[in-house]
């Protein structure tokens, strides 16, 4: 708190010191500690625990460190920081982020996710029976699955982006003869504005429409609201959901996985299979990233506004050209 009040913190990165403090409490099973309990065999440990995703440990890496470091600058310890030995750095912040699935599995993912909660008869659909109860339960498989997919086509938005989506956020427009849904709010990492238009297809009808038409605060059932609620509890709730769907979503991928297997012993065709390694909350917003990249006329700068970034920050969703046949085609335009 000392820290926080005296560095003058962005809300953002207040929620972060709060959430890396949540999660010290959480893996320690007490709050009254002191600083000098955080040694070198706590940090390994709580990074073997905090499975989420890379992105989180290297956040509360940093958190936990700069908090170390204040105390020591400050003279309030005079203990020796874990991280003075324990290379985080090198360890998580320069570890591959590539995260990405290609696009043919996510379009498997929905159409896995569309069979879970409707019945269609050529192109007449109606719900399941129970899927409309389901769908509204967050730690339910039909509801892990579309909050995941959301995350996907919502250009690539942090589930924290999903969880606080508003009714206001979102309007029916018509583009060139075509319904599509405009959904516009402010990425809550960077602040910019994030634009989103969707065609107004099954899916947008049950994953937004549906939710819309019965939306009193937030959109999702994703935060159990009430009053009082501080930035670390709200987040909290969203972590929560955010596991339960990412089990469901690797699960399902697994599904899809055996169905590749066994198509392609029938057929013969050869289509990638998900490493599901790589499936954690953040591949949605990968994906999304390497899918635009894989499109004719796409350019960085037409990336970093769809993700609500800066150009020069996108090197992140670049990848650099490994395969022959993408060195090769790339120059194609020489001969």
């Amino acid at each position: 708190n000392k820290l926080i009040d005296e560095r003058r913190l962005k809300p953002r990165t207040v929620a972060r010191y709060n959430y890396s403090y949540g999660k010290l409490i959480e893996f320690i099973g007490r709050d009254n500690f002191k600083i000098e309990v955080i040694n070198l065999a706590l940090i390994k440990d709580m990074m073997r625990w905090l499975t989420v995703t890379d992105s989180t440990k290297r956040d509360v890496c940093a958190t936990i460190a700069s908090v170390w470091n204040y105390a020591i600058e400050n003279e309030l310890t005079t203990g020796v920081s874990p991280f003075k030995q324990f290379k985080y750095a090198k360890i998580y912040k320069m570890a591959s982020r590539d995260y990405s699935i290609d696009l043919g599995n996510m379009m498997k993912l929905k159409e896995y996710w569309l069979n879970l909660v409707i019945v269609r008869d050529g192109s007449r659909w109606s719900y399941k029976d129970g899927a409309i109860a389901k769908i509204h339960k967050r730690t339910s498989e039909e509801f892990g699955i579309m909050y995941f997919l959301l995350m996907f086509y919502l250009n690539g938005s942090a589930p924290f982006d999903v969880a606080k989506l508003k009714a206001k956020d979102c309007s029916r427009v018509e583009i060139e003869g075509v319904d599509y849904w405009k959904v516009e709010f402010p990425r809550q990492k960077t602040g910019m504005s994030v634009s989103i238009r969707l065609k107004r297809d099954i899916f947008t009808i049950i994953a937004l429409e549906h939710f819309l038409g019965e939306s009193k605060e937030y959109i999702y059932p994703v935060v159990r609201w009430f009053d009082g609620m501080s930035p670390m509890q709200f987040q909290r709730q969203v972590n929560k959901t955010g596991e339960s769907a990412i089990k469901w979503v690797k699960r399902a991928f697994e599904i899809i996985n055996q169905e590749t297997i066994t198509k392609k012993v029938e057929t013969g065709i050869d289509e990638p299979l998900v490493d599901i390694s790589k499936v954690v909350l953040y591949t949605a917003r990968h994906s999304f990233a390497t899918a635009y990249l894989n499109t004719p006329g796409c350019t960085v700068n037409g990336l970093a506004s769809l993700l609500a970034r800066s150009p020069n920050t996108i090197s992140t969703y670049i990848k650099a050209l490994s395969a022959d046949k993408d060195i090769a085609s790339a120059v194609d335009f020489l001969y």
